[in-house]
């Protein structure tokens, strides 16, 4: 709270700083006599206390967040300012403040400051979850690398117990050095020092939490730049870049990134295509270079939501449309239901989960049509793997089942089908850009939402942002047994 605190006193907003600045040293002091009372604590390893201890960051740290917003904002109630805090920290970026309300500098500085150690956050939540359950849960990253021709450790050792800060070290220092490198490029293109800082976070964390006042369009070399860096939520190859010497070759031969460009060609091509009348329009008016700007703003919108990012390029509409069409909102949402690179911000049911759904389908149809083939056991399908494909289903059915009781609910709340689950996958899949798109069009506002669809939709935001690990230990503590020592 300390840098919203000094930004407010640069920008004059004296009484907003104070806020920031007491309650931020209210809050040392606390955690000052906690780490006293806890210091040289020792307790055994178990994995259901870390669950449990990963879940209260996102369900109690975000009581102590909240506090600036509800302090600053007249019109929020501590629900709406616990509903900001926890949607930042899941890097959802679903935001309840009013269109048109102008908040302080260092309320946006603020918003975009949890998103990004949210998204800190849940690179040492992944992992974790893989120095826990090996790498099984996660898709058998291991097999996939090896597949992929990146073949590496992720640094941590499974079978022995290493302290907590040399597990993180390297991974705090990739984080901070790619948000830093991020942030000097965009201010070197653009010169906007507070601007730059909020796409920096908002991209790297995959929050897509930006200012709320009006932002300045950046220049298609910024949304170059951004483009790059957006690849980290599309492969967890990237997040080792302090142990792992990472080439063009490995990042072709990936099966994430091979499978992302896949789906990013196919969509571009088809709203290209959609959009043949409008683009010859724009060719005989403004040239053929704006139609290139066209599909790169294309290209890269489709890119950032995959990524559950929710940025959105300044070309990608263009003169000719004036409104989202059908189709490219059917477009936004199922990209944000596939989601990035597993282990990764991103959220979504993780491209490497579909590559097993598409592994297995090509087998059951294979099966289907040669019934009597006999496959070498050397050369069975990774889709087989127990520990990846049961995973892989149970987590698909809980995360579909939350969808559907999300759109029951919203539905008291006046949101017809689509609206609602549109809703339900940005919470879900953690991409709250997606719903402003979508309600935009529709002309409706979340200011409708009750507390009870509040409350239902937070749930949904944790749940989406573990990955459902919190259900299994609820539902199946045995699951957990499969790991113990």
């Amino acid at each position: 709270m300390i840098i919203p605190a000094a930004l407010g006193f640069v920008q004059g907003e004296y009484e907003t700083a104070r806020i920031f600045l007491y309650q931020g040293l209210l809050v040392v002091i606390f955690a000052g006599f906690l780490s006293i009372a806890t210091f040289r604590t020792t307790q055994n390893v178990s994995i259901r206390r870390d669950i449990l201890e990963i879940s209260s960051i996102f369900l109690l740290l975000p009581v102590i967040l909240a506090f600036p917003f509800y302090t600053v904002i007249d019109e929020f109630s501590f629900i709406d300012a616990y509903f900001e805090a926890l949607s930042c920290l899941t890097t959802t970026g679903l935001s309840l403040i009013p269109e048109g309300l102008v908040v302080p500098w260092s309320v946006d500085l603020w918003r975009g400051f949890i998103a990004w150690m949210g998204g800190l956050t849940i690179w040492i939540v992944a992992s974790a979850l893989i120095k826990h359950f090996g790498l099984g849960l996660l898709g058998q990253l291991s097999q996939a690398n090896r597949e992929g021709g990146t073949a590496f450790n992720f640094g941590f050792k499974l079978e022995e117990e290493t302290p907590l800060l040399q597990r993180v070290l390297p991974i705090i220092r990739v984080y901070f050095s790619v948000s830093i490198l991020t942030w000097g490029v965009l201010y070197f293109f653009e010169g906007n020092l507070l601007q730059s800082a909020m796409l920096a976070m908002a991209t790297i964390s995959t929050s897509g939490v930006i200012l709320s006042h009006s932002m300045a369009p950046i220049s298609v070399w910024s949304e170059i730049i951004l483009a790059i860096f957006l690849l980290f939520a599309l492969s967890r190859m990237f997040m080792m870049l302090t142990e792992v010497r990472i080439n063009l070759k490995g990042i072709l031969h990936d099966a994430e990134m091979r499978l992302a460009g896949l789906i990013l060609f196919i969509f571009l091509v088809l709203s290209l295509i959609h959009d043949w009348s409008g683009l010859i329009t724009t060719y005989n008016n403004e040239g053929v270079i704006e139609v290139i700007l066209i599909a790169w703003g294309k290209f890269f919108t489709f890119l950032s939501f995959l990524t559950t990012s929710g940025l959105e390029s300044y070309y990608w509409i263009g003169p000719s449309n004036e409104e989202l069409s059908s189709f490219t909102l059917m477009t936004l949402c199922i990209l944000v239901f596939i989601g990035g690179g597993i282990g990764t911000n991103a959220g979504g049911i993780k491209l490497w989960r579909l590559r097993m759904f598409l592994k297995q389908i090509g087998d059951d149809v294979h099966r289907m049509l040669f019934p009597s083939v006999v496959t070498a056991l050397a050369t069975q399908n990774l889709s087989r793997s127990k520990s990846g494909w049961e995973d892989t289903w149970v987590i698909f059915f809980f995360l579909n089942m939350i969808l559907v009781l999300l759109v029951l609910i919203l539905s008291l709340d006046g949101y017809n089908l689509q609206q609602g689950m549109t809703l339900a996958l940005a919470a879900v899949s953690t991409t709250g850009p997606l719903i402003h798109s979508v309600l935009d069009s529709f002309n409706q506002s979340l200011n409708q939402l009750s507390d009870f669809s509040k409350i239902a939709l937070l749930i949904a935001m944790v749940l989406g942002r573990l990955e459902v690990v919190l259900i299994f230990f609820l539902l199946s503590p045995s699951f957990f047994s499969r790991f113990e020592n």
